[in-house]
């Protein structure tokens, strides 16, 4: 199971001053986050009023598996709860729980559902409070009483962030999974803005992806979103920049962003589009949740719903000649599909390689007519690649999410317990194949698993580096690859090395925020002007994270200023 673990600082931080001046109470409560651990929290009758103007909206946080565990062990509790522990959907209805269990453990802090009901159950890494946000004007009295109270948010959605930093010890959570508005537009005209941008659906943050999926296609509409079924459309998916299976054809989901309904670190509430807060605009397409303010609501280009060609990869590489040979080739005529908009996913592990293709918007000749090289090499290759079936036609978008999600790896267990993501590159057209095949042989060992995304190229190429956060190196990528268990990360890095800096980078949502260098593989070049954005909206640092933009002024943990 994947944890990531923080890299913990040590000591004090020089300022000039005497050692007990930096030691003393008053000096931690200025410097760090007053967490629940802290003589700074608040009384509870400080809380009590807090919950009385949010309308009873406070929830007390406890471990999920408590009812296991004495002294509130309860048998019928304890088994429903283990029935549940891997349903995703399950995990996203619980404020204190996270797509993968490991988040919620510190250290040796846990609450398993499976260790002995005598074992401890501890609070682990789990926030205190939540609120059951319903309004805008609870985030808003909550972010005020934050920074009041100079408390840890955090702020959680479905909790599938891949790094956990949907959650922290001792904090207070923003719960947005009951936002679930969608409203569709006919022809929606961004605040303050004069010209309409067609069809557009407006999203709370509690929305997950199957519900939006499913609610447009009854109105024969799509839009650019992720795969997972649970995860959330408007947070850290959205913000991180979105890629998806229809990037090739429409861009990235942070490309079809309209507007933003955001709720800053001072409480203020402020609308952002292209006439107005154009620089939070720009910052919240791609450059990071949890980051500038607390996202309501956003709104999303739609579009007609496309039909949708699909075909299966399934090939067997029994040793390193097979593996050059077939990757050489693959990468090959993967380049000459995405120029025609194909998408796809892919997993090679050990001597398997298997995926999808897909396509939008082709007659059944178009689509036979543009894997005609793949096929032809199958028929030359069988022992390689097992025979390509002609392109099955699929009537539109959300059957062929709803038909090939679970076999994705998108399954309830999956779902909940993701993989550990070693690291992540997003690899430009510019790298020469045998590069890419190489970097591929010589990282991998038994356990390693490669997923290749076919999600960028196409709109996703045609898109100005500088229209919004998104890192500019999608713009010249061709796939995005993360690495599992890499047997040798560094030949990965090393071969696989662009022309220039702005097509170095990873995934926001995806990659290892705690390799070297994180916030510039992330971010690039955008990343000094999104912390000149960060400083104006959020000076006082209320919402931290991960390598997230103005982490740099935080310790590791986010809790204490450096």
């Amino acid at each position: 199971m994947r944890k990531w673990y923080l890299i913990l600082t040590s000591g004090l931080v020089s300022l000039g001053l005497p050692s007990y001046v930096l030691s003393s109470p008053h000096a931690h409560h200025q410097r760090c986050r007053c967490l629940s651990s802290d003589p700074c929290w608040p009384s509870q009758s400080v809380w009590t009023a807090f919950n009385s103007s949010i309308s009873g909206a406070l929830l007390s946080i406890n471990p999920t598996a408590q009812a296991c565990h004495a002294p509130h062990y309860d048998a019928h509790v304890c088994q429903a709860i283990r029935d549940d522990w891997m349903n995703p959907f399950w995990r996203v209805a619980q404020p204190g729980t996270l797509q993968d269990p490991a988040d919620e453990s510190l250290g040796n802090s846990t609450c398993s559902p499976w260790t002995p009901k005598s074992t401890p159950c501890g609070h682990g890494n789990l926030p205190t409070y939540a609120v059951n946000v319903t309004s805008a004007a609870q985030v808003s009295k909550t972010m005020k009483f934050a920074k009041k109270h100079n408390l840890r948010v955090v702020i959680r959605s479905t909790g599938h962030d891949f790094h956990g930093r949907s959650t922290a010890a001792g904090s207070l959570s923003l719960w947005m999974h009951n936002l679930k508005k969608m409203e569709f537009h006919d022809a929606f005209v961004p605040t303050k803005c004069s010209k309409s941008k067609g069809t557009a659906v407006t999203v709370g943050s509690g929305v997950v992806l199957h519900e939006l999926y499913e609610t447009a296609d009854k109105r024969g509409l799509a839009l650019v979103a992720g795969e997972a079924l649970t995860v959330g459309v408007v947070g850290g998916y959205l913000q991180g920049g979105g890629h998806s299976a229809l990037g090739p054809y429409k861009g990235m989901a942070a490309d079809n962003a309209l507007e933003f309904l955001v709720v800053l670190a001072n409480g203020h509430m402020v609308t952002a589009n292209e006439c107005q807060e154009k620089d939070l605009f720009w910052a919240l397409r791609g450059g990071g949740g949890g980051t500038y303010g607390v996202v309501i609501q956003a709104t999303l280009h739609t579009f007609p719903t496309p039909s949708m060609h699909l075909t299966s990869i399934n090939a067997t590489m029994n040793n390193v000649a097979d593996t050059t040979f077939f990757l050489n080739n693959f990468f090959t005529l993967l380049r000459d599909l995405n120029r025609h908009a194909w998408g796809g996913y892919f997993y090679m592990l050990d001597t398997r390689f298997l995926g999808i293709l897909f396509a939008p918007n082709k007659t059944d000749a178009e689509a036979t007519q543009e894997l005609a090289s793949l096929s032809d090499f199958q028929s030359k290759h069988p022992d390689l690649l097992q025979p390509i079936s002609p392109a099955y036609p699929i009537s539109t978008f959300f059957k062929l999410y709803n038909g090939t999600t679970t076999n994705l790896g998108q399954s309830n267990s999956s779902d909940a317990d993701p993989p550990s993501v070693s690291f992540s590159r997003l690899i430009p057209r510019s790298i020469p194949i045998e590069n890419i095949t190489q970097a591929y042989i010589q990282s991998r060992g038994p356990s390693t698993l490669f997923i290749t995304h076919l999600v960028a190229g196409g709109a996703v190429s045609r898109v100005s580096k500088d229209f919004n956060a998104v890192h500019p190196a999608w713009r010249t990528a061709f796939v995005h690859t993360s690495v599992l268990n890499a047997a040798n990360p560094d030949a990965f890095k090393d071969l696989v090395k662009p022309k220039s800096k702005d097509e170095l980078g990873f995934y926001l949502n995806e990659g290892d925020p705690l390799e070297q260098h994180a916030q510039m593989l992330a971010f690039g070049s955008h990343l000094q002007r999104l912390q000149q954005i960060k400083e104006k909206v959020d000076p006082g640092g209320l919402l931290t994270c991960l390598s997230c933009v103005g982490s740099e002024k935080w310790t590791p943990d986010g809790n204490c200023r450096v």
